[in-house]
């Protein structure tokens, strides 16, 4: 006689670990598929790929709802010095006459410019997701079809929708601080910062206590890494505290600080 068939669950179908980009590849392709499928619905879509519809839900372009038609979902990546000035002032035009402001319609190359950003800064990278109404926003041009580039020198912080790579306070809207704690690095941890961000995380604390930075190929980066992944297995949604974080690099790195 044959074994039985384990009865499947919603729950245990959701075992799959998507970052920023991934979900908003989900969601192209959701879009994508609604057209040509009006009866294909959010939380069907979703559980083909073994994710929550929650976590996909805010990535999916809102154009097919005419509520918000005239509204485009797209990602800016910029790095943590720059990303405080738009949390507190919005997009602005900056440099010579004519300069627009970019937008991306593809997460991984807002995160890619990020990257680059950061490395040629010395600072942490943040991407941020925003919802544009383009028909308040309308001075634009399009020199790719996944481009925006608006010619508005100013577009108001409220587009922004969320933000990767920097922990904001919902209250006021600036990076969140604990009161009267002197922080060890100028760098969040969270759900979306990945093997690169635990590595600049690791590296400005040593520069901090005066020890050798270590690479992205160093087993300590790699063991963090795998433990903050392991923290958003299951619904934890804050950062990483810096007692946390330190606490493994500690453990990682024991001998070398």
């Amino acid at each position: 006689m044959g074994k039985k068939r384990k009865k499947w669950t919603q729950k245990g179908h959701y075992q799959r670990r998507f970052e920023d980009k991934d979900l908003a590849w989900l969601a192209e392709q959701f879009d994508k598929q609604a057209a040509q499928n009006p009866d294909l619905t959010l939380e069907e879509y979703a559980i083909r790929y073994g994710i929550e519809p929650k976590w996909i839900r805010s990535f999916v372009n809102v154009g097919w709802n005419t509520e918000f038609k005239n509204v485009i979902t797209v990602w800016h990546g910029t790095t943590i010095d720059r990303a405080r000035a738009i949390m507190t002032e919005g997009f602005k035009a900056r440099g010579r006459a004519g300069k627009k402001i970019w937008f991306t319609k593809k997460s991984s190359e807002a995160h890619r410019r990020a990257a680059h950003l950061a490395q040629s800064r010395g600072k942490a990278p943040v991407v941020f997701r925003c919802q544009i109404n383009i028909g308040k926003y309308s001075e634009f041009d399009k020199p790719r079809p996944h481009h925006y580039a608006f010619k508005h020198s100013y577009i108001d912080k409220a587009v922004i929708s969320s933000v990767s790579g920097m922990e904001v306070d919902k209250g006021d809207e600036q990076p969140l601080r604990k009161k009267d704690k002197v922080e060890l690095v100028d760098i969040i941890i969270t759900r979306t910062s990945g093997k690169y961000g635990v590595l600049l995380w690791v590296n400005a604390y040593l520069e901090k206590v005066g020890q050798a930075t270590v690479d992205a190929d160093h087993p300590a980066i790699e063991k963090i890494h795998q433990w903050v992944e392991a923290q958003y297995a299951g619904d934890r949604e804050e950062a990483i505290s810096e007692e946390e974080i330190l606490a493994q690099v500690k453990a990682h790195l024991n001998g070398e600080i």
